[in-house]
């Protein structure tokens, strides 16, 4: 019946602690996470009085042919939940999407494009009173050598869109003053300069925007040009602020970048105060070829990128503000979940059959032992009694590391050692164990708990609760070196009980032993006694002989 009521328990934890995770590693995160960012100020000005505007790049949404259905619902939620949060905390008055809305919009038919509109709808919704603008991405209208009218057109109807747009957002400031902020939206595919009649017709769009800004004279500000492609550059090297895993890796005109030609095209024609692009999936700050600031958006979906994010900002007409915003890594979440279900925890409950106190006096006595021969040494720190209970620091040496290959990562020490504090109530029958880590930690933090307690319904019996928390941070292959960890302290937990078990065999052996010497001592001194009693009888009697002969 125990057992029945034990399991049951231990099932109704494992139920409780798999929906918190679900909660916090699907939902709430998201909100922890992006709430820490912020539009960050512009000098002598009120950031409500900015024109806000959040940009993303990149979402590729997966289509009928690539991935797994569920590899679409998990980075799709992870998409809507990031975005959906962002909109509600920092409320922007327009968002920009910069390009590859979709992973195969230049492979799907038009009942699958229409598809995929529904799905974009649901998943970047903003409110009616929020603009969304939303750029060609050469996975949404194939790159310019495979171009079709079709392709555009459909995307430019979807969208509301065209190869070039000159699009004027008007900001009401809190004094009632109107502010008008110029964006010029761009198809880089269109950039080629063959004169193709997508390129002819951006370039005549172009110009036409190029004599509008030269006739403005009130609320005119230099406009901000938003496009897939990054400017010309030949690598994120050149990044002042960067994510990039490979920066060093060279970029090709026209494929990863903008051409230089077209670059200075539209630095000539209209004088930009800043960039910001997308394309590349990682994020970048530089001074382009232009001596222009320019912002590359990193992608904002986990299959492209570890490290999603997007921006934060704010345009008056004659400045403007950036901070980038991170969303959860997907490594931290699947952390999360490895902590939360099976994780970095390792979770025992074992049951010994040895009453309380034999249990509590082997645990102290636990090293040296044969099953345990890493453990090489323990020495008492401190030791007290308070109020009837036992308090004892210890510090446990050992020579369980690392594999030989992480040495150079993480350097060789010969010896680790462990701080062990415990606590033994008598009185309570309770004995807790708890040792953390010295060695390795700036990087390392691992915990053990263990805790013995008689068995509520046999005496003879004792309870073993073990956790383990194992946490890497800062180190190269940290999740490898997690799971290493973690395996071994599974592994190790058994032997720890068998070592458990050895001692206390020892200690009953030497109960034995002592009861044995004991029952001998009491042998020999009975012996010894009977001796001395038939010495003192037949004293007594030769002594009685003699004095009735003396008598007669």
């Amino acid at each position: 019946m125990f057992r029945l009521r034990r399991i049951l328990k231990f099932f109704l934890k494992l139920l409780r602690n798999f929906f918190v995770t679900l909660f916090i590693c699907e939902f709430l995160i998201y909100y922890i996470v992006i709430y820490q960012c912020h539009y960050n100020e512009i000098k002598n000005e009120i950031i409500d009085d900015g024109l806000k505007a959040i940009m993303i790049s990149d979402t590729h949404m997966l289509g009928p042919f690539r991935g797994h259905p569920f590899d679409k619902l998990r980075r799709e939620w992870q998409m809507k939940k990031s975005f959906q949060a962002a909109i509600q905390i920092f409320k922007p008055d327009v968002v920009f999407l910069l390009g590859d809305v979709f992973d195969e919009g230049n492979w799907v038919n038009q009942k699958q494009f229409e598809e995929y509109i529904d799905r974009f709808k649901n998943i970047f919704y903003v409110p009616p009173s929020m603009r969304m603008y939303v750029l060609h991405g050469n996975h949404d209208v194939n790159f310019h050598y495979r171009m079709h009218p079709v392709l555009i057109n459909r995307f430019d109807k979807a969208f509301n869109t065209s190869s070039v747009q000159f699009i004027q957002e008007k900001k009401i400031t809190n004094d009632g003053r109107d502010r008008i902020i110029n964006f010029v939206s761009i198809n880089s595919m269109a950039l080629e300069g063959d004169s193709c009649n997508f390129c002819s017709e951006a370039e005549y769009k172009i110009e036409r925007i190029q004599r509008k800004l030269n006739q403005l004279k009130e609320n005119n500000s230099k406009p901000i040009i938003l496009q897939h492609f990054p400017s010309y550059r030949k690598s994120d090297d050149e990044c002042l602020e960067k994510n990039s895993v490979n920066p060093e890796k060279k970029f090709r005109e026209k494929w990863e970048t903008l051409s230089k030609q077209a670059t200075e095209y539209l630095g000539h024609k209209l004088k930009p105060r800043a960039f910001f692009s997308g394309h590349s999936h990682h994020y970048c700050r530089l001074k382009n070829t232009l001596g222009v600031e320019e912002f590359t958006v990193a992608s904002l979906n986990w299959r492209n990128i570890n490290n999603p994010s997007f921006l934060l900002t704010v345009f008056t007409p004659d400045d403007y503000s950036v901070s980038k915003c991170d969303i959860p890594k997907e490594t931290t979440v699947i952390g999360l979940y490895v902590v939360g279900l099976i994780s970095s925890i390792v979770f025992a409950v074992a049951r010994l059959v040895h009453p309380w106190e034999t249990v509590a006096q082997a645990a102290w006595r636990k090293y040296p032992n044969p099953m345990n021969t890493a453990v090489i040494a323990t020495d008492v720190v401190e030791r007290s009694v308070v109020q009837g209970v036992l308090h004892t620091h210890r510090l446990v040496s050992s020579r369980w590391c690392f594999p030989s290959w992480t040495h150079r990562i993480i350097g060789t020490p010969k010896v680790c050692y462990a701080s062990e504090r415990s606590v033994v109530d008598p009185s309570e029958r309770q004995m807790t164990l708890k040792t953390t880590n010295v060695t390795f930690g700036s990087f390392l933090s691992m915990d053990e708990v263990l805790q013995y307690r008689p068995h509520p319904t046999d005496p003879t019996k004792t309870l073993l609760l073990q956790q383990a928390t194992v946490s890497i941070e800062g180190v190269p292959l940290n999740r490898y070196m997690e799971d290493v960890l973690t395996k071994n302290i599974s592994f190790n937990a058994n032997r720890g009980r068998q070592g458990l078990e050895w001692v206390i065999n020892k200690i009953n052996t030497e109960v034995k032993e002592i009861a044995s010497s004991a029952d001998d001592l009491l042998m020999q001194t009975k012996k010894s006694l009977d001796e001395i009693t038939d010495s003192a009888r037949k004293s007594i009697d030769d002594l009685s002989t003699s004095t009735k002969k003396i008598h007669f």
